[in-house]
């Protein structure tokens, strides 16, 4: 099924290290670059390119509904981290888009065990509560928490709110 007529008017947030080859991969197949979203270089994961996408893209514009793409492999993670944090705020679908060399034992390892590291940092937050998510990302998830510049990150994250 052709990619730009199975999410018409929606918008694509792509996700992921390979944005920029995502991108020329929808743009191939017809889907026009105004649809597609990406969280402005400011994240460095996953949890931080949905966190970041939330608060910088998705409310300002005021989407109601969304398309995520990402890696086949990573889609998974990508809705249960959306829903964990965000249910119910916008429609979301998933897309996974095919990669080379990734679908194997050691990258669905790592795809369960950043499941598990996020269930550790996040699991107890409260869908929507904004301020512990930004918290949780910046003070607690091992990727930000030990960033030199995670208080200009929390700084552009809290300036949405």
């Amino acid at each position: 099924m052709d990619i730009a007529y199975s999410f018409g008017t929606k918008y694509l947030a792509i996700l992921g290290s390979s944005s920029r080859s995502m991108r020329q991969y929808l743009v191939e197949r017809h889907v026009s670059p105004e649809k597609i979203l990406d969280d402005e270089n400011i994240s460095g994961d996953t949890v931080g390119n949905i966190i970041a996408f939330e608060l910088m893209i998705r409310r300002s514009k005021r989407f109601e509904s969304v398309a995520f793409a990402t890696s086949k492999f990573h889609k998974e993670r990508v809705q249960r981290i959306v829903e964990k944090l965000y249910l119910g705020k916008f429609h979301a679908d998933y897309f996974g888009i095919e990669s080379e060399g990734v679908e194997n034992a050691e990258r669905q390892s790592h795809e369960k065990n950043s499941l598990g590291a996020f269930q550790r940092d996040f699991g107890s937050v409260v869908p929507y509560d904004d301020l512990e998510i930004i918290h949780r990302l910046t003070e607690v998830h091992g990727m930000y928490s030990r960033r030199t510049e995670k208080n200009h990150i929390k700084s552009r994250l809290m300036r949405t709110l």
